[in-house]
């Protein structure tokens, strides 16, 4: 207790700084979790059908180098294999076979007896790589290793948000326009507090590849009064001592 009780009445305090939950493990629970809860019936099941006939074929190609090789012929390339404790892992998974030319499309592709991909299931594909494009980017970003401070969480958050919502008007994405607005809520939702964090929002405004870019007009003026008061606070006076 002695030690306690001198460690309290020490002049030195140190204070840790706040816990923060990591924004990529959110990120990744999102497009993991949230946008599987309450899904459409119908679009569950072409999501599920489409994942396993993409699992089977991965499968064959693992097992066995003769299919694996065939694969590589008929398809120009191998399918990328997910991984579950990797970011990324899925849609990577997803984008291989999103690649592939119209002539070797995977709804006319078989391997031993298995057909891979009917024409709503490869649209499904190209729309599921399409509105993770910016998930993914935003990821790589947020999990850089070098060059990165916290200063780059809220304007990569809401550069994410402007580019889902422009996917809503995007005419090509013909199965998950439902998807992007849960992604949309769901980022909204988990990241609520970090966009009213002052902490943060000065951050992102101090930082010289952002400044208030980021904000929008309406919050703007608010945000900008915040580094105002910020600066003020920080303007310590000098005091300069004469050597005698």
């Amino acid at each position: 207790m002695d030690v306690l009780d001198e460690r309290c009445a020490s002049e030195n305090v140190y204070v840790l700084p706040p816990h923060r939950r990591c924004a990529c493990h959110s990120l990744n629970l999102i497009c993991k979790c949230d946008i599987f809860k309450n899904m459409n019936p119908s679009l569950k099941n072409l999501f599920d059908s489409t994942d396993r006939k993409l699992k089977s074929t991965s499968a064959k190609q693992n097992r066995s180098a003769k299919i694996s090789d065939n694969i590589r012929k008929r398809l120009g390339k191998l399918f990328i294999i997910n991984n579950e404790t990797r970011w990324n892992s899925y849609h990577n998974a997803m984008k291989r076979p999103s690649t592939l030319s119209n002539k070797n499309s995977l709804s006319s592709s078989e391997f031993d007896g298995i057909h891979v991909f009917h024409p709503a299931e490869e649209e499904l594909v190209r729309d599921y790589v399409k509105i993770m494009k910016p998930m993914t980017e935003a990821l790589d970003i947020l999990q850089a290793d070098v060059n990165l401070s916290i200063g780059y969480l809220l304007p990569t958050l809401t550069i994410l948000i402007l580019k889902l919502e422009k996917l809503l008007d995007d005419r090509t994405v013909k199965h998950c326009k439902s998807l992007i607005r849960v992604m949309i809520s769901s980022i909204k939702t988990r990241f609520q507090d970090c966009f009213e964090d002052e902490e943060l929002i000065l951050a992102a405004i101090l930082h010289p590849n952002f400044k208030n870019k980021w904000i929008s007009e309406k919050d703007r003026e608010a945000k900008t009064r915040l580094l105002m008061i910020f600066t003020s606070h920080t303007q310590i006076p000098c005091v300069v001592t004469q050597a005698r």
